[in-house]
């Protein structure tokens, strides 16, 4: 009796170690997620995230949820090994927060399994789905999945309308019409749809008891497919109503109601599939060993491997150093805010040009950042949203096959913002494809072109823009020509 009581308090400690040890491995994407839910884009995650916490009162409280002693189960120590090893290999490979929390969430569901009834911890399963659709994930999924999705769909829609006789050519996320272009942008992505019909499909398994299994994900990816179809659908249909010229009011009228038609009838499909195919969850009484056994020799395994993971993950980084690129004589020089110098140095940033310039009566500032990383790059609309502005409009502007930029224009301000995202071999207007371009080429480097433009100037004159693109557009690529001689 008093071994057991010995290699119970052995384990409870080794418990308690592992809590502390999560908290400072996960401070990163903890500290990520904070920032996150304080900002007002958000705010409906908030919402829903406070709305799951009641719920998982109510639904603790009255199922009498109970913290048991300490006891490993085989399946809750490969969930939390599972989730410990996605998270370092993401970290150390694709350094994507939203993946890193993903992982996260499953260590943590695997150490509550370490503390919780079995069967209780194995049906809170939904839980823990729900959890995670209600985090502020809906901007980075748009981000990292969306330019993928995008470009299937304007592939997709490129087969498809040259099969009825249309003239078209996509590029990326850009299709190419005889006298005009069609831009696939994030909203267009489908990503929001894919986010509701999950929320919808996890309630709907919270409320109606759906064991988690094959049968579910099977109906979850039909649920999926549906939307993406319904999305496909509805950029032909906007693309071809777009040829009958009909008034930009009218087309902006029909734009959501199409996407609303194409969800719910994708959702009452995923209701019908989810009903049909899907098991109801029957709870089975787990009787666990309560003697110290290899899987608490595993346990203490799993702590001491924290330690070390910690240790190797967050090394300080030494000897960082920014170089700036000078200006051309035209244009002045400016400083680096202690904000800019601070993001540059974390992210592994090469070189720089900050400056103001001149160009044929045109004045404002000009941002050229030069990194491999695309961590050293942001969103222009996100940044100017971060500083209290509202984007009015955003538009890609093609002056020539190879250079779209990015036209942004700001509510009650006359200032105006162009940008692009530059390599030696190629250009995006795309944020999305600057990412994709960075985790599949790690070693490829861009220059972001940015130019905060003062206003009120005229700037839609299709030739003054021209050629103050094509101007920063030979700078960027003097930036990249200077690194590539620096490095042989």
């Amino acid at each position: 009796m008093e071994s057991t009581d010995t290699n119970q308090v052995v384990k409870n400690i080794a418990l308690l170690v592992m809590g502390l040890l999560l908290t400072v491995l996960f401070h990163s994407p903890f500290a990520w997620l904070y920032r996150s839910l304080h900002a007002t884009e958000y705010r409906l995650h908030s919402i829903l995230l406070i709305g799951f916490l009641v719920l998982l009162g109510i639904r603790g409280f009255s199922q009498k949820i109970c913290i048991r002693r300490c006891q490993i189960t085989n399946l809750s120590a490969t969930v939390f090994s599972f989730g410990i090893i996605g998270f370092l290999a993401t970290e150390k490979f694709i350094d994507a927060d939203m993946v890193s929390c993903f992982f996260v969430g499953l260590a943590i569901y695997g150490f509550m399994g370490f503390i919780i009834e079995t069967d209780k911890w194995k049906a809170s399963f939904p839980l823990v789905l729900l959890f995670i659709v209600c985090l502020p994930f809906s901007y980075h999924i748009e981000t990292f999945l969306g330019f993928p999705l995008r470009v299937i769909s304007a592939k997709i829609a490129e087969t498809f309308l040259a099969i009825i006789g249309m003239q078209v050519q996509s590029t990326e996320t850009i299709l190419l019409l005889e006298n005009r272009f069609a831009h696939i942008d994030l909203p267009c992505s489908g990503i929001k749809s894919l986010w509701s019909i999950t929320l919808f499909s996890v309630i709907l398994s919270l409320i109606e008891k759906f064991k988690i299994n094959a049968a579910w994900v099977v109906s979850l990816a039909i649920s999926w497919i549906l939307v993406v179809v319904a999305n496909i659908f509805r950029i032909i249909m906007l693309i071809l109503l777009s040829n009958a010229t009909l008034p930009k009011s009218v087309m902006d009228s029909i734009h959501s109601p199409l996407g609303l038609v194409g969800f719910l009838a994708a959702c009452c499909i995923s209701y019908f599939t989810f009903t049909s195919i899907c098991r109801r969850y029957e709870p089975v009484k787990t009787v666990l060993p309560q003697h110290f056994n290899k899987k608490s020799a595993l346990f203490v395994t799993l702590v001491l491997a924290l330690a070390i993971s910690i240790n190797e993950l967050y090394v300080p980084a030494t000897g960082a150093r920014i170089v700036p690129h000078r200006a051309e004589n035209s244009n002045r020089s400016l400083d680096l805010t202690s904000q800019e110098k601070d993001f540059f140095l974390r992210n592994g940033v090469i070189s720089y040009q900050k400056s103001r310039f001149k160009f044929s009566g045109l004045t404002g500032t000009a941002f050229l950042v030069l990194s491999k990383s695309w961590r050293g790059h942001h969103h222009p609309e996100q940044c100017l949203q971060g500083q209290g502005h509202t984007v009015a409009s955003s538009r890609t502007l093609v002056f020539r096959d190879d250079l779209p930029v990015r036209n942004i224009k700001v509510e009650h301000s006359p200032n105006e913002v162009v940008y692009w995202f530059q390599s030696v071999t190629d250009s995006t207007d795309d944020y999305s494809s600057r990412i994709w371009s960075g985790l599949l080429h790690s070693d490829k480097s861009y220059v972001m072109v940015c130019l905060y433009i003062d206003g009120p100037q005229k700037i839609d004159s299709p030739g003054l823009m021209n050629g103050l693109v094509t101007d920063f557009h030979r700078q960027a690529q003097t930036m990249l020509e200077n690194e590539g001689r620096n490095e042989t």
